[in-house]
């Protein structure tokens, strides 16, 4: 008996989309935050590679996605209890990039800066890009050069321009946010 192993794409090839927060009911749903409510990316993919909380990946065909309130039920083809939905909680969720919708020209995914160069209006390195978050709005949060941390906003009064292919974010006034 021959037991293959599913494919896992390599951590560069993928982007985290959200997580599974619990399951749902008793034969193996689970509810799913992704981190773009607006996205529909669990609707229009046939898989999802999962990572648990030891970094082992494993991809799981989509049997049915369907979207509540702030979140998704999501059923994955093998797991069938509320255990091995339980054994999900936690896990995060990846696709290919390539599955990821184009965006318009003032758009951008988080991956996608994430690692940017940070430069002031008169093109000076300030730092970079560590991550992004959310709170009310997306919020850089960048390592300045001198080792001190600050939260941009990604409001248009902070962020001048985000050129997601020189992997350069313009801001100004930062001094403001201390």
């Amino acid at each position: 008996m021959t037991v293959e192993k599913p494919h896992v794409e390599a951590p560069a090839e993928l982007v985290e989309v959200g997580r599974v927060t619990r399951p749902h009911g008793v034969r193996g749903e689970v509810r799913v935050e992704l981190y773009n409510e607006a996205s529909s990316v669990l609707a229009d993919n046939a898989g999802i590679t999962i990572r648990d909380a030891r970094g082992r990946a494993r991809r799981y065909p989509i049997q049915s996605a369907r979207p509540v309130k702030a979140a998704w039920l999501v059923v994955f083809s093998g797991v069938e209890t509320r255990e091995a939905a339980d054994a999900l909680r936690g896990a995060t969720l990846w696709v290919p990039k390539d599955a990821l919708p184009e965006l318009g020209e003032d758009e951008f995914y988080w991956h996608e800066i994430e690692g940017a160069e940070a430069v002031d209006e008169t093109g000076g390195v300030l730092g970079v890009v560590e991550r992004v978050t959310y709170t009310s709005v997306d919020v850089l949060e960048l390592r300045l050069k001198d080792g001190r941390e600050v939260m941009v906003p990604a409001v248009e009064d902070f962020v001048v321009a985000i050129d997601r292919a020189a992997r350069r974010v313009v801001v100004r006034d930062i001094d403001l946010l201390f």
